[in-house]
């Protein structure tokens, strides 16, 4: 199991004459995303929302796990051409008559960088989807005297993969040597 996860979320160096794919997320409690070239992940980023960012209309939280994750990529993304795929449609149409000042505002942070908004299917948006719903507080043990540190829980990752049946279903699919208990 180890060697196949390895394989797939290896990350690889970016090619500056290729744009960079950028897949973003948001759930109720967090944002996620991924920059990619050519099906390669480069980097993943995840961040909880602040108690403000909650109460966001679900347009402005999408649009926020855009903007953060570019920012968060800044030094890789800027100067080069970037594709955003979000599976929220509303985003793809800069011009909607239901953008609040914050909508605005986030738009005008992403002029500094070259940024096409595509739509994608939130059923193939898997590793955003994923990154945006992580159940941090199991996962992660957070040590709130020291914010920048956590210890990562792997026996409740194995866990959580070993009952997710999108998961052993995929596996299943791409290695069906791999005869695990759906």
């Amino acid at each position: 199991m180890k060697a196949i996860i390895a394989q797939d979320i290896m990350l690889t160096y970016p090619q500056f004459d290729k744009p960079f794919h950028v897949y973003t997320n948001s759930s109720e409690t967090q944002i996620g995303g991924i920059i990619m070239q050519d099906s390669k992940p480069l980097g993943f980023f995840s961040k909880k929302l602040n108690h403000t960012q909650k109460k966001y209309p679900v347009t402005e939280q999408e649009l926020l796990a855009i903007v953060e994750t570019i920012k968060y990529f800044r030094h890789m993304l800027l100067g080069h051409r970037i594709v955003v795929h979000t599976d929220h449609k509303n985003l793809t149409h800069p011009n909607s008559k239901h953008s609040s000042d914050r909508v605005l505002c986030q738009r005008l942070a992403l002029e500094e960088y070259s940024v096409e908004i595509n739509y994608i299917a939130g059923d193939r948006n898997v590793v955003a989807n994923a990154l945006s719903c992580l159940p941090t507080e199991e996962l992660f043990n957070l040590d709130n005297s020291n914010n920048n540190t956590f210890s990562l829980n792997l026996a409740v990752i194995a866990e959580k993969q070993a009952a997710d049946n999108d998961l052993q279903q995929r596996l299943l699919r791409e290695n069906p040597k791999n005869k695990q208990a759906i």
